[in-house]
């Protein structure tokens, strides 16, 4: 036993003491030994009325009935309705409703049986002693509703918590997995590039130095930006909340053209005016989307003619890129198939559609809706 439980045994231990001490040295004169020991009776079990209310009631309210019968022939004023309304407080705090109202008719019972039999009871005595009671038993049961919302409450606040840090894992997660596809997009992007151009340099290497110059000299700045796009991602991890990184943006679509066409393709590209004013989560997806398509270009049709178009209409945000199809002696580069799924992905997550599918012509269309309101 330590702490506050500790300290109301200590508190109901003195309060008993002191109504005991009461009990023994009564202001009213001298009683009698067996009035002495009943008013023990009914004060010495209040100690452990928290351990047992009901029993500590009932020792109580039978002392004091037994008191009364006594003392019936006496004009004494006896503390019994203070001890049975501790009492009852006790059983009201600690029991149940409705169960702990039987503890006001005991208590009442004890009080006025003794007076009713012998015709001494009075009407405003009886009101009196009852009310008495009464309030005692709504203070105790007040008081027992007021620590059950406390609990109540304490355990939400236990259930908030704990799904607060299971949202804010999940929210990490999903971050994660964000900046994981971005990584994703970002490396199969530069890296199918780079891979392109170095075999256009292999291929011209012999017959025309200064253009494989040229195409090495691509290579490294191709590879310049994918480090640095690298860096920015993974930077996402340490980075300060209150200091987010820069979002790609369709402002800066003439960087994804300009990789393809070092890349050797012939790159027709048209952006709406309009798209300069979409929500940034719409537009990051755009890019992305824009990005992964040019991507898998890169990587299953190599240098071949690609037509990028972005459009606003009714709402909705149209994105085409339309790529012809690849040379016959072009060697497609291994895929792992996450480019399309993480497509798929982005644009269900803003409750768009998508549409990826070889044209007639030998090339490959990818169409994506997404919705944007007015705009």
């Amino acid at each position: 036993m330590h702490g506050p439980r500790l300290r109301a045994w200590a508190g109901d231990a003195a309060l008993a003491a002191v109504l005991a001490l009461w009990a023994v040295v009564s202001p009213q004169g001298t009683a009698s030994p067996a009035v002495v020991g009943l008013g023990l009776l009914q004060t010495v079990p209040l100690a452990v009325r928290r351990l047992s209310p009901w029993p500590v009631l009932g020792v109580t309210a039978a002392a004091f009935a037994a008191e009364q019968v006594l003392t019936l022939g006496e004009e004494r004023l006896s503390a019994g309705p203070l001890y049975l309304a501790v009492a009852v407080y006790t059983v009201a705090r600690h029991v149940a409703w409705p169960w702990s109202l039987a503890a006001i008719a005991l208590s009442v019972a004890a009080e006025v049986s003794p007076r009713l039999v012998t015709g001494r009871l009075q009407a405003v005595e009886a009101f009196v002693l009852i009310s008495v009671q009464v309030a005692a038993w709504a203070a105790g049961s007040g008081q027992r509703r007021i620590r059950a919302d406390a609990e109540r409450l304490r355990e939400l606040t236990r259930r908030l918590a704990a799904e607060r840090e299971i949202s804010t894992a999940r929210a990490v997660t999903a971050e994660r997995a964000r900046i994981a596809r971005d990584l994703h997009d970002v490396v199969a992007h530069h890296v199918s590039a780079i891979a392109v151009q170095s075999r256009a340099v292999t291929d011209v290497l012999a017959d025309d130095p200064v253009l494989a110059r040229d195409g090495a000299r691509r290579i490294g700045e191709t590879a310049d930006v994918a480090l640095s796009e690298m860096r920015r991602l993974l930077g996402l991890l340490a980075t300060d909340p209150g200091r987010p990184s820069p979002e790609p943006s369709l402002r800066h679509l003439d960087m994804l053209t300009e990789a393809a066409v070092a890349a050797g393709c012939r790159v027709r590209a048209s952006l709406d005016e309009k798209a300069a004013d979409l929500p940034p989560a719409v537009e990051v997806c755009a890019y992305r989307i824009v990005q992964e398509a040019l991507t898998n270009v890169l990587k299953h049709a190599g240098p071949v003619e690609v037509d990028v178009r972005v459009r606003v209409s009714g709402g909705e945000l149209s994105i085409v890129v339309d790529n012809g199809p690849p040379a016959a002696d072009h060697r497609s580069a291994p895929g792992t198939g996450l480019g399309l799924i993480g497509m798929r992905e982005r644009a269900a997550l803003l409750e768009g559609t998508i549409d990826a599918a070889a044209t007639a012509r030998g090339g490959w269309r990818v169409r994506v809706i997404l919705p944007v309101g007015t705009v």
